[in-house]
């Protein structure tokens, strides 16, 4: 059982005068194997699996605070070129998405977080000593900015074409929600996406899972059906996933 009390193996790293802190708790390490069958199971059964705690990946508050302050904006994707160290290639970035441009600390900021989780999940994935993971570099999906949703989100599977291991952490606002009851395979179509007119939040208030915001969790595509989280207001959201490839 993973608990957050557990004895940590991966500890502090520190940039600027600021923390990030990251766990990776012993016995959440990665059975490829027993991976694979829950994956299979949930196609052929529909049978339901909590999420595997990993771990957490948590900023200090003032950088939060600071990315807050610099991003008043929609929730959206921050890719690698918005947040490039070279003005140039950020100013270009910014001009194409309608977006402002943000400053050297914060571009920097950005790129250390990334590089952080980076090394995080590379770290988890070290642990597995059977085979079966691509070891080439897993793709890092940084989201932040001002996050709004409607009150039927529809719930859906990450189907990629691919089997692939998924982290998912969300280091600021809200979760995400994983539907642990509720729903069945044959209520997604061949993208993963609901097909059903009737599904509503509301109605698997006590059927799905709130993840807690600061704990890195690990899902499979194809199956762990999951949802973006119901918010009253628009809110600040920072949250990272990454997809690794299994072989």
């Amino acid at each position: 059982m993973n608990t957050l009390d557990s004895p940590p193996i991966f500890e502090t790293k520190d940039f600027g005068d600021e923390a990030i802190h990251s766990v990776l708790l012993p016995g959440s390490e990665c059975d490829i194997q027993d991976e694979l069958r829950r994956q299979a199971e949930w196609g052929q059964t529909g049978a339901f699996h909590e999420p595997i705690v990993v771990g957490s990946f948590e900023l200090n508050p003032s950088i939060i605070k600071e990315l807050e302050d610099a991003f008043p904006y929609s929730f959206t994707s921050i890719d690698d070129m918005y947040i490039s160290k070279d003005d140039w290639h950020a100013e270009k970035r910014a001009n194409d998405s309608r977006l402002p441009l943000l400053s050297q600390d914060t571009r920097a900021y950005l790129r250390q977080i990334k590089l952080e989780y980076k090394e995080y999940v590379t770290s988890d994935l070290d642990r597995n000593t059977q085979g079966g993971i691509d070891r080439g570099y897993p793709g890092i999906a940084l989201y932040m900015g001002m996050f709004d949703s409607s009150r039927r989100n529809p719930a859906h599977v990450d189907d990629l074409g691919s089997k692939y291991l998924i982290h998912l952490a969300t280091l600021a606002g809200p979760a995400t929600n994983v539907i642990v009851s509720g729903v069945n395979p044959k209520d997604f179509d061949g993208t993963g996406e609901y097909i059903k007119d009737d599904f509503d939040q509301d109605s698997l208030e006590f059927q799905r899972r709130r993840l807690h915001e600061g704990r890195v969790y690990r899902i499979l595509s194809e199956c762990d059906p999951h949802a973006e989280p119901i918010v009253e207001r628009p809110v600040f959201r920072i949250f990272l996933s990454s997809v690794t490839n299994l072989v």
